[in-house]
């Protein structure tokens, strides 16, 4: 099983969070096949969706998860808030883990210039994400 790159939280109101980390370009079998059963999109697609915040994809990423839990949960039933769902990404370069909601790392200084011509730039949490197909 590839190592964990990207987790999903679910903060639903008035219960406790659930958190799952999977690795976002190799992702569990499961989370492959039944979310492109149910938007009848490949993986690729659906990855890119998801962190454009597409709300099928949301849905159907978090009801995979949940149903794992909760064998009988219909996917129609798995109407997530915006705010309820937050992810995070573990940088390739600081390997730290970056909030969806924030840019601040290590290596948030992606439009910083380098400070030589043989320095690259550091790369944001989102080129990070980018990134995390490739792993």
């Amino acid at each position: 099983m590839a190592e964990p790159n990207f987790k999903l939280i679910w903060k639903p109101e008035g219960a406790s969070p659930r958190e799952w980390a999977f690795n976002l370009g190799k992702p569990p079998w499961d989370l492959r096949v039944q979310t492109e059963k149910v938007t009848d999109w490949p993986w690729g697609v659906l990855q890119e969706r998801f962190l454009n915040d597409s709300g099928i994809a949301m849905q159907a990423v978090l009801w995979v998860l949940r149903k794992r839990d909760e064998p009988k949960l219909a996917l129609p039933s798995v109407i997530p808030d915006f705010d309820e769902l937050e992810y995070e990404v573990l940088c390739p370069d600081c390997e730290t883990w970056s909030s969806s909601d924030e840019d601040e790392h290590e290596c948030a200084e992606a439009d910083a210039e380098p400070a030589d011509e043989d320095e690259a730039p550091k790369k944001s949490k989102k080129a990070a994400g980018a990134e995390l197909g490739e792993a």
